[in-house]
């Protein structure tokens, strides 16, 4: 019970962590914390090989004091670490913000080595019930992930801190306290006094410290910004602000010709993130007169009283301009079920009851599961930007997957549209252009993927200076449709972009730029010379995929020297933070793993073994356990992204894989032990062989079922993504041990070297598959993890069998 507890409380807290850094920062450092677990897990494993013996003879106490500490340093090291103020914006300007990455990195890194440590040192004290033991700690574990996602549903992350802690110090009472009644007196106590002593601590402490360029603090730093309401889910944060003194006017991309008045606004933050605007709404079309001289406001100049699609909710400004157009049916899809909540309790009367009205209809779902039920038959599906445009500027989101602005989920969009029908996308502008050319070329690829050979014949494209919208026709764009978008962009002075028929002349009028970039990559984009275009381009504005969701990812490394030798004259600006970050945390993550894994094992065996094997036999060794490691993690990494497309949320993702590959990996486990004594030969290859057909077989089938299961509900969805798990991670739970218990039996000097290399390939591995899902998809994830494996077995499994064979 001990062990199971110990190991709910490690999953949770990693989830926990993945969900605290996406308030902090800019989005789920879920590749980052699973690193960190792993090096504290490989860690461990080291540990326990130099004091492991003397522990064990003190097993109750060596346990308790582990399990206590990571009880305890859970909650410190999160609140340390928080308060170093690790601030990416900053990391391309000086090796300051790397430091401090590094010392995250480190604090993070040490609650995770105590409870590896008790964890292993209870499997090694109890080796002949270690089945046992096994068993319990991989259902603590799945238990754990589950447990923690229905915490964050009452609690917020930073309350939800106290969940891990009080499990660890229950499991360390549990064995410290052998009498029962007690054990049972000693658990309440343990219990009450961590609530009470969390309880006790400032708000201001434990409240999760949001980096101060985030859209929420720069907010609050306006006079007489308040901040009224914070509801916490899952899903998202939610921050309300209001403003006495300086009043809000968040209208992107109006016109700078627009003299309609802004009625009064509150701002709705998602993880510190936006805002979306609450407006005040007296129910008279004309008091939101300002929604008509936005650019998003194009397509219901092209229409007549449409049936509307709205993707997202936010604080309702789309639904209002769609309600000032006379839009004769509203529905809207929104993720979060707070974000609507929040505007019908606190801000029903101010802003008209927007969300009860008679023509809108609020649907909670995914939007590309929404769009695989609906029949369609909307007239306009409207989708516009979330993100703030400060951090979408940064490249703080290249790390962030939307399965939206994907080719598959433009297409999924465009099937929603009745004959004549508009999809209308408004992005932020970036310069040199980024976002615009991007999802031109992701449109056209969608266009094409329906059966459209001229993309270019329907769509249209206008700006101003800081937004764009972009509209897709389910048809052939007309002359009178020409007419219809010169009257409204130019009175207004926004700049077409592109429509067909348009001349060069008409571009580049108002918003001045020193050249048409924005027609002349539209032009590119839709010629027969796109191919080469794309590739010339200073930024990767590829179509987003399913397979590569990274809608916001622009970064070439091939042009980085060049954005560096322009690092005094705003070079470094140009680079894509996010990309930054991953590349820094490999780096730092590299150097940890050697220093606190790989480097003290092969010391350890080097001391243990006199005459030392061959070079051929240890090399072989470390290649195999390098293989299998990163092809595990990479698999495991890559189904995170892969499933995140019917399970809805990162967290989801991460909760769901995390305990599906750590239980059927850990039955695959325990059957390899049931084969001790056979060929290390057919213990491997078998498994491995497995892996490979089925890692081929996700990849050729998975997008097509993918579009099937995300019709499921919720709990059917989570079922169906731990049966595709299952088989999977039940082969890559069967080399590890299979090897290990060779190694023992063999060469047990190797073994400490086996560990430390499996576990330095498993805490790079983390953070290089996230770089490779980024740069080339999550096939090539999968595609890598299966070299990987079969390096292992080419290269390394002679060397298993020279030892096993005694040559």
């Amino acid at each position: 019970m001990a062990v199971a507890l110990l190991s709910a409380a490690v999953l949770a807290f990693e989830i926990l962590l993945t969900r605290l850094f996406a308030i902090i920062q800019w989005h789920h450092f879920a590749y980052m914390v699973i690193s960190i677990a792993l090096l504290g897990f490989g860690a461990s494993g080291v540990l326990l090989t130099l004091c492991g013996k003397f522990m064990a003879r003190r097993l109750e106490l060596a346990f308790s004091i582990n399990a206590a500490l990571f009880a305890v340093g859970s909650v410190c090291a999160f609140l340390l670490a928080q308060r170093l103020e690790f601030n990416p914006l900053e990391l391309a300007w000086g090796l300051r913000q790397a430091g401090r990455l590094l010392v995250v990195y480190l604090l993070l890194f040490v609650p995770f080595l105590f409870a590896a440590s008790a964890i292993g040192l209870a499997l090694m004290a109890y080796s002949h019930e270690a089945g046992r033991l096994y068993a319990w700690d991989l259902a603590g574990a799945g238990g754990g992930a589950a447990a923690i996602v229905g915490v964050l549903f009452l609690l917020s992350p930073e309350a939800s801190l106290f969940a891990p802690a009080a499990l660890a110090g229950i499991a360390s009472a549990l064995v410290f306290v052998r009498n029962r009644t007690a054990g049972l007196s000693a658990v309440a106590i343990v219990t009450v006094l961590a609530a009470a002593a969390f309880a006790v601590l400032p708000d201001d402490l434990k409240r999760p410290r949001m980096s101060q360029f985030k859209a929420l603090e720069q907010h609050l730093q306006v006079a007489g910004a308040t901040l009224v309401e914070v509801r916490d889910s899952p899903l998202a944060r939610l921050s309300v602000v209001e403003y006495r003194d300086i009043p809000l006017r968040h209208a992107p991309g109006l016109s700078i010709r627009a003299a309609s008045q802004i009625p009064d606004q509150a701002g709705l933050f998602a993880d510190g993130d936006g805002p979306s605007a609450i407006t005040r709404f007296d129910g008279t079309p004309g008091s939101v007169a300002y929604l008509g001289e936005l650019t998003s406001a194009l397509p219901y100049r092209l229409l007549e009283s449409p049936s509307v699609l709205i993707i997202g909710a936010g604080g309702g400004a789309d639904v209002l301009q769609a309600i000032h157009h006379g839009a004769s049916r509203i529905d809207v899809v929104e993720l979060n079920p707070q974000t609507v909540s929040v505007v019908r309790a606190r801000y029903t009367g101010f802003s008209g009851r927007l969300f009860d009205r008679d023509d809108v209809r609020v649907v909670i779902d995914e939007a590309r599961a929404f769009a695989a039920r609906s029949p369609g038959a909307y007239d306009l599906v409207q989708l516009s930007m979330s993100e703030s445009q400060a951090a979408s500027g940064a490249g703080l989101y290249a790390l962030a997957a939307s399965h939206l602005y994907t080719v598959e989920g433009m297409a999924a969009l465009i099937r929603l549209l009745r004959p004549g029908g508009f999809l209308a996308v408004t992005r932020w502008v970036k310069l040199p252009p980024r976002d615009g050319p991007k999802l031109l070329a992701t449109v056209t690829a969608a266009l094409e993927r329906l059966g459209e050979s001229e993309p270019g014949r329907r769509i249209a494209w206008i700006r101003n200076w800081n937004t764009s919208t972009l509209v897709v026709k389910n048809g052939a764009w007309t002359p009178a449709d020409s007419s219809k978008l010169r009257a409204f962009a130019f009175p207004r002075a926004f700049d077409p972009a592109y429509y067909p028929g348009m001349r060069a002349v008409e571009a580049n009028q108002f918003n001045r730029l020193s050249e048409p970039f924005f027609f002349d990559a539209a032009r590119s984009i839709l010629s027969d010379g796109r191919e080469k275009f794309l590739d010339d381009y200073k930024f990767d504005i590829r179509p987003a995929t399913d397979d590569r969701p990274y809608f916001h990812n622009f970064f070439r490394l091939a042009h980085a020297g060049e954005l560096l030798a322009l690092r005094t004259v705003g070079g470094m600006a140009l680079l894509d933070l996010g990309h930054l970050v991953v590349w820094v945390t490999l780096l730092e993550a590299l150097v940890l793993s050697v220093a606190f894994i790989l480097l003290p094992a092969w010391v350890i065996r080097s001391r243990a073994e006199r005459r030392g094997p061959d070079a051929d036999a240890t090399a072989g060794v470390i290649v195999y356990f390098l293989g299998i490691g990163f092809g595990f993690i990479l698999i495991e990494i890559a189904f995170i992204q892969k499933l995140l497309l019917f399970l809805g949320h990162p967290l989801y993702a991460v909760a769901v894989v995390l305990a599906g590959f750590l239980v059927f990996a850990g039955a695959g486990s325990r059957v390899a032990l049931v084969f001790s004594g056979r060929s290390v030969l057919y213990r491997v290859l078998i498994p491995v062989i497995a892996v490979a057909l089925l890692g081929g077989a996700y990849l050729h089938y998975l997008p097509a079922m993918s579009g099937t299961l995300v019709l499921l509900s919720d709990p059917l969805r989570v079922l169906a993504a731990l049966v595709l798990i299952a088989p999977l991670a039940f082969f890559m739970g069967m080399p590890f041990p299979a090897a290990i218990e060779s190694l023992s039996e063999f060469r047990e000097s190797m073994v400490p070297l086996a560990w430390g290399a499996n576990g330095c390939a498993s805490v790079t591995g983390a953070v290089l598959a996230s770089l490779i899902a980024v740069s080339r998809g999550g096939s090539m994830v999968v595609v890598t993890a299966i070299l990987c494996y079969a390096a292992a077995v080419l290269f390394g499994l002679p060397a298993l069998r020279r030892l096993q064979s005694g040559g």
